[in-house]
């Protein structure tokens, strides 16, 4: 029974965190959407203040959904940061103008290029191997055929005989 409640743990984190397969971009899609609500749910919360006709009991009554899903699009906002925050590359982060930074990019761009100079060597060596091995393949059945010359009149006559 503790097996059964420890594998249907994992399943619902997936489904609590559907943020987290998407890209940076889509990430802060959803972060201004969420913001651009807590944006109009504030400004109807203001609005709903000025009114002096209600009593200040409906005014709350109608201004604390508001607040609860101004909280939950605040962790919203928060979850969608962090994670962000998490997929964006450490260097990214770095300032600029900073030698580390410059350091930094400097040898990712030497990696790089190191590292599809052996790819691209590798490739080459690989089909220059290949084309090697076919030329000696084709050379090597053009010595053991040699051109094909008309037998004799004794070969001819040997090769009736043993018909």
């Amino acid at each position: 029974m503790a097996d059964e409640k420890s594998s249907d743990h994992p399943s619902k984190q997936k489904e609590l965190n559907p943020y987290q397969n998407k890209t940076i971009e889509e990430l802060e899609v959803e972060m201004d959407r969420a913001r651009e609500k807590i944006d109009r749910n504030t400004i109807i919360i203001a609005k709903l203040y000025k009114d002096t006709l209600r009593s200040k009991k409906a005014i709350q009554k109608e201004v604390q959904p508001l607040r609860e899903e101004i909280k939950e699009l605040t962790n919203l906002v928060k979850m969608l940061d962090k994670l962000i925050d998490d997929k964006t590359p450490f260097w990214e982060k770095l300032p600029k103008e900073s030698i580390f930074y410059k350091h930094f990019m400097s040898n990712m761009y030497t990696t790089k290029i190191d590292t599809t100079t052996r790819e691209t060597a590798y490739v080459d060596k690989s089909k220059l191997r290949e084309a090697s091995e076919e030329v000696h393949r084709v050379s090597r059945s053009d010595i053991r055929t040699p051109f094909k010359r008309e037998p004799s009149r004794q070969e001819r006559e040997a090769s009736r005989s043993l018909l």
